[in-house]
């Protein structure tokens, strides 16, 4: 298939515009507690904060850089994130087409192949899982995937694809560390069969080869290694990245098997379909025999399933976005395999004929995140008409308290922090993230109220002490916080109950103010 046919480039063209649109009816969306827990570390290291010393969090350093870029470029608002989401996504369905383009037979399904990745991501994911690790990680993975495949396919596993490879699986690490284990077997293959392929083999090859991957992998990790050391924060970063996250597991409890079920149920549920197509790609339909790309896919669908079910302390329906991108690219290859069948088999009926007959039956097969798609479409131009494009955050907050009950729930909870009579100052959260995003307060110490169940002895000492010497105004603790203070962090409720009063009750929680001069703490 010839990539600059005006076929492909005609459909490609289209495909990309149904990406832009969808992805700009997407961009004035209210966050949930995760998206706004990571704009508010990215507000810290903006304003030259150093992560783990100045915002204390588990995971790895890539996501907070992501939404420091998107922040510094759009804004620290819902709108300037998704802004940088909709960007990322468009290069990233570019990229898709013309990197996989010559591994299809019909130029019209390799440039539909966004529409299986990114537009089946905007379709199925919900607020919750948008601008996760997850849904960051695709698009480095992939490129990762195609240099390793581009190094195998050459005779002699060149050295300039390989060291792409291994950068741009440096990344992948600095986003997520764990997915180590599904990046070497990936390069343990492509190293395997590159070599024997240029049987008789040579041991010059394989140091040049294993060299350039660790030169690609060590750069972005050298880099972050080096910013940390350069701010004095090395040791608490490697303390971080080796020590903190299997303490978790041993200290603290594993997540519900109700999570894991409900986990599986949103995957396979709204996955099916992608699930069924790519059966066929992988079949003798599709190829005699597996071929490179469908193996690597292959290997990042059951491997990264693999690492999901092993993250014991999570277990949440966002980390199964990582699989939608091989996922889609396999799907989209079973509906190639079932197209070439389909024409030898029945041509006489006529191309057109055959291409309603395939689309009618893909837009049955993917009916729910079409309909989300859609209604989400429809809901987001009514609310714009009403409201007009957001241009001021008074503004966007209307929109985001349109499409969100939770949004209108917190804004009203935290209402009264914005009265001229309220204490000014900080305030600490034992709750949603969003309660201090939306307050526009910040939090006075480093060790975030959000993660309060993960945090380990020294750490809930040393947030106890910082707390003690840098008392918040205010303290909010949630219902689900308050278990996890009651059962594993008693000195807490004795430090509020020594320092603050009971100022305000709620369903979503209770406030907290601090006791004064003269003042006396109500038990």
């Amino acid at each position: 298939m010839a990539p600059s046919s005006r076929t492909f480039f005609i459909t490609s063209s289209a495909v990309i515009l149904v990406v832009i649109l969808i992805g700009l009816t997407h961009i004035p969306c209210p966050f949930t507690s995760d998206q706004a827990f990571f704009t508010i570390g990215a507000q810290v290291l903006h304003r030259g904060g150093v992560l783990y010393r100045d915002y204390c969090d588990v995971k790895q350093p890539g996501i907070f850089c992501y939404y420091w870029l998107a922040g510094s470029l759009f804004g620290f608002t819902e709108v300037g994130i998704y802004t940088c989401e909709c960007l990322y996504e468009i290069a990233f369905s570019i990229v898709l087409i013309f990197a996989l383009a010559r591994y299809f037979s019909s130029s019209i399904v390799a440039a539909c192949l966004p529409l299986f990745t990114v537009a089946f991501y905007y379709g199925v994911a919900g607020p919750w899982h948008r601008a996760q690790i997850e849904s960051v990680v695709g698009f480095p993975f992939f490129l990762m995937l195609w240099f390793a495949l581009r190094a195998e396919e050459s005779r002699s596993l060149s050295p300039i694809s390989l060291f792409f490879s291994g950068l741009f699986g440096g990344i992948v690490l600095f986003l997520k560390l764990f997915f180590l284990p599904i990046l070497m077997l990936i390069w343990f293959l492509t190293l395997f069969h590159g070599i024997h392929r240029a049987y008789p083999y040579k041991p010059m090859l394989i140091g040049r080869s294993i060299l350039c991957l660790f030169c690609g992998v060590a750069l972005p990790l050298l880099l972050c290694l080096w910013y940390f050391a350069y701010h004095g924060a090395l040791n608490i970063f490697l303390w971080t990245t080796f020590v903190w996250p299997p303490r978790i597991v041993t200290e603290n409890n594993h997540s519900s098997l109700s999570t894991l079920v409900e986990g599986h149920r949103w995957f396979f549920g709204n996955c099916a379909s992608s699930l069924a197509l790519a059966v066929v790609g992988l079949s003798p339909i599709a190829t005699r025999r597996l071929d490179p790309l469908s193996r690597n896919l292959l290997l990042w669908t059951i491997c990264g399933f693999v690492a999901i079910q092993l993250q014991v302390r999570s277990w949440w329906q966002f980390h199964y976005v990582l699989l939608f991108v091989p996922l889609g690219i396999l799907a989209a290859r079973g509906v190639d395999a079932l197209w070439a069948h389909v024409v030898s088999q029945w041509g006489r009926l006529g191309q057109a004929r055959l291409s309603l007959m395939l689309a009618l039956t893909l837009s049955f097969l993917y009916i729910s995140p079409i309909h989300t798609l859609a209604y989400h479409t429809i809901k987001m131009t009514s609310y714009l008409r009403r409201y007009g494009i957001p241009c001021t955050r008074a503004h966007l907050r209307e929109i985001e308290r349109s499409l969100s009950y939770e949004y209108g729930t917190i804004e009203e909870e935290v209402k009264f922090l914005s009265d001229p009579s309220s204490a000014p100052g900080s305030i600490y959260v034992c709750g949603y993230a969003l309660y201090l995003f939306l307050s526009e307060r910040r939090e006075p110490i480093p060790f975030p109220g959000l993660i309060l169940a993960v945090y380990v002895r020294e750490q809930r000492e040393s947030l106890l002490e910082q707390l003690r010497q840098s008392p918040p105004e205010f303290i909010f603790v949630a219902p689900f916080w308050q278990r996890v203070i009651d059962n594993r962090f008693q000195s807490f409720q004795l430090f509020l109950n020594d320092r603050y009063k009971v100022y305000r009750r709620s369903g979503s929680g209770v406030w907290y103010a601090l006791c004064h001069r003269n003042e006396t703490a109500v038990r």
